[in-house]
């Protein structure tokens, strides 16, 4: 093949080129990736619960990704089916054409293979591996981990020697190159039966029954519950994907050369026009409609903090135990850091609650960043659940202090139970099917669907978990049926200062200014915050999982949310005020550990008309 030739097959299997370019960077490169295939050997070597869920995302992943490859392969060849066939031998062009296309398909499981590959992990030293090794068994044996906890990447060594997930790192490249082999070997043999395909009619003949296949496929995938991706995980998602964009791309790529019109540039600047305009912006912050304000009416005062926190002293059952003494109260900073931070906070602050059931009812407040956010959301909705029984008197110490916890031993209700179930299934995957299918069509659509919105979908998930989780314990009758979803109503309803449920602060960044912008029930004085009005207008009816992960919405996985504003103090309500959209970012930007907001509710309450509590800060 010359070099006229081949730039002339690269530019007829253009389409087929871009995607398998865009799968194989994708599936190679990011870090987050090589985590995934990380997670994934991880799980298939600890023999984890979900042991049978990976199996079969590993084999829906072979299968999609087998399928992408023979679409591109199809597309790619489809660049041959113009040119005559030669009579006699085979031409050579076909030869190298066919071969160009093989190659061209197999890419992204090659891909996938480097990325296997990328992702183990090596031991650096023996003696770093004894003192990770040492701090694993450690923390399994006791659940105390080591004042000084040894570095990730020996953490990671001890893993890869005492799991030795390495091994099936190394079994998953070795077979995407087998496959690869294999596929190639099927595409050329193929090209051979089929060298030249005789032309069929007219292009727009051969390619309507495609475009509509995909337009089928994809309306499907869209209005199918994002829960259902977990089956296929992010890797098979994202390998359908490219099979629908391959057959899309290369049915535009044809009718733009057989008629001549540039569809493809047309369809690029449709988008960016409606993109600019705002039109398809679906990231609006969700509300429930049923409880979000209108202009016309007039809502509460925004509480402030003193008041609040001296309607709830004066509740607490327990106070006259404490008669003489200054009645402890304990305010909490979670930090971000993603769904570790997320796991990390339900579960220390679920072991707290499991020894001490007097923890939540002395914890007036949390202030959450990020994933911690998300971890205090978790905290605060099993805490409303619990059992009347399980809810200590005020003659009932406020610790147990057992050698096991003692909730596990009777069986009854664990909060570190119920977190870890809550916050183990895969949050992932909703989040790229979002991405990829619902978000991807809401880019042609020049009209906001706010549930389209990714960040809708990892709420979605959220709820979800809490209600199979609470579901699960009303049938065991460890927890008050029926068992309200918390995470599922409006954000302000979450608190009552006659409640046991502690006070959710939660810490987001605004977009235009770079200062905090909190989700509270009260407002408190701070430098450079604002509040969300989550008292008036249309965020009355935020839900508390949209106030979680609004403080977790970090660029890529999740898009800045925004919301319209009136112009006027979020304390006040005034109708006729202009309304301008606001658009809020992960609350780590101004600030990840949640204490700048913590020490401001401290040091607004400490004089509250003679209370002096003493704040106890964790």
């Amino acid at each position: 093949m010359s070099i006229g030739k081949f730039f002339d097959f690269l530019r007829a299997a253009r389409a087929p080129l871009l995607v398998s370019v865009f799968l194989s960077i994708t599936l190679a490169l990011p870090p987050q990736v090589i985590e995934i295939y990380r997670s994934i050997a991880q799980s298939l070597a600890l023999g984890f619960a979900d042991f049978g869920q990976r199996l079969r995302e590993l084999a829906f992943s072979g299968a999609a990704l087998a399928l992408v490859s023979m679409i591109i392969w199809l597309a790619a060849s489809s660049a041959t089916s113009t040119r005559p066939r030669a009579s006699g031998s085979l031409p050579g062009f076909f030869t190298h054409a066919s071969l160009i296309s093989a190659l061209m398909a197999v890419l992204p499981v090659l891909a996938m293979s480097v990325g296997c590959l990328r992702a183990i992990t090596q031991a650096s030293t023996p003696d770093i591996c004894s003192a990770a090794r040492r701090a694993l068994v450690d923390i399994v044996a006791s659940g105390r981990s080591r004042p000084e906890p040894p570095p990730p990447q020996a953490v990671d060594a001890t893993l890869s020697g005492v799991l030795n997930y390495n091994s099936y790192l190394k079994l998953g490249a070795a077979g995407c190159a087998v496959l690869s082999v294999v596929l190639v070997a099927s595409f050329v043999c193929l090209a051979r039966c089929f060298a030249a395909p005789e032309r069929i009619g007219n292009a727009r003949v051969r390619t309507l029954p495609p475009l509509l296949l995909c337009a089928g496929a994809i309306l499907a995938l869209c209005l199918m519950p994002a829960s259902a991706a977990i089956q296929a995980g992010p890797i098979g998602t994202l390998c359908m994907f490219g099979s629908i964009l391959a057959i899309l791309l290369s049915c535009i790529a044809l009718w733009s050369d057989k008629i001549g019109i540039p569809f493809g540039a047309f369809l690029i600047a449709y988008v960016a026009i409606v993109s600019v305009t705002g039109l398809n912006d679906s990231d609006r912050v969700f509300s429930l409609p049923a409880n979000a304000g209108t202009e016309g009416d007039m809502p509460a005062p925004a509480p402030s903090v003193e008041d609040m926190f001296v309607r709830w002293y004066w509740a607490r059952p327990d106070r006259e135990a404490f008669a003489g003494r200054r009645y402890p109260v304990y305010l909490v900073a979670a930090e971000g850091g993603g769904i570790y931070a997320a796991y990390h906070t339900a579960s220390s602050l679920g072991a707290i609650q499991d020894g001490c059931p007097a923890f939540a009812r002395h914890t007036f407040a949390i202030s959450g960043v990020s994933g911690g956010s998300v971890g205090a959301a978790v905290f605060a909705s099993l805490a409303n659940v619990r059992k009347p029984s399980a809810i200590p008197t005020s003659d009932s110490p406020m610790c147990e202090l057992d050698d096991r916890p003692r909730r596990e031993v009777k069986g009854e209700f664990s909060f570190v139970r119920a977190s870890d179930r809550i916050l183990s299934p895969d949050f992932l995957s909703p989040v790229v099917y979002g991405v990829l299918f619902p978000d991807f069509v809401q880019l042609f659509v020049p009209h906001s669907i706010t549930t389209s919105d990714r960040a809708r979908q990892f709420e979605l998930m959220l709820e979800r978990s809490l209600s199979t989780e609470l579901v699960k314990e009303e049938q065991t009758q460890r927890v008050s049926a029926p068992a309200a979803n918390l995470l599922g109503r409006p954000f302000i309803t979450h608190w009552r200062p006659d409640g046991d449920t502690p006070a959710l602060v939660l810490n987001t960044t605004e977009v235009g200014t770079d200062r905090r912008r909190i989700v509270s029930p009260f407002m408190f004085s701070g430098d450079d915050v604002e509040f969300l009005p989550v008292w008036q207008g249309d965020l009355r009816g935020m839900p508390l999982s949209t106030a979680a992960i609004l403080s977790a919405r970090f660029p890529w996985i999740t898009p800045p949310g925004w919301y319209y504003e009136n112009v006027s103090s979020a304390s006040t309500w005034e109708p006729a005020a202009p309304r301008l959209p606001n658009q809020l970012v992960d609350g780590g930007y101004f600030e990840n550990s949640g204490v700048a907001s913590a020490l401001d509710v401290i040091r607004a309450i400490k004089p509250s008309n003679g209370c002096r509590p003493r704040s106890t800060f964790t």
